[in-house]
């Protein structure tokens, strides 16, 4: 798997992010997830978001800190 530039989004609500994210784990970027500004509710919201679409990339998905999450695409066409 190649990894480039990592994308640090930080949103502030659950709905706003979806599609930013959604972009750059398809287009194989690794994107860091800054959880700090949104509120329980939206967290949990965002992070079963993540979820399920970084299961259907076979990415993954690691803990950074209690607030922070990288989100890895699956391996692409061009992986070794």
């Amino acid at each position: 798997m190649r990894l480039g530039a990592v994308v640090t989004i930080a949103p502030r609500d659950h709905r706003s992010p979806i599609a930013e994210i959604s972009h750059h784990i398809r287009n194989g970027r690794v994107v860091s997830l800054d959880l700090s500004h949104m509120d329980e509710r939206d967290v949990i919201r965002l992070v079963d978001f993540c979820s399920g679409l970084i299961s259907g990339v076979s990415g993954w998905i690691f803990r950074v800190s209690d607030s922070v999450l990288l989100l890895t695409p699956g391996p692409t066409a061009d992986s070794p």
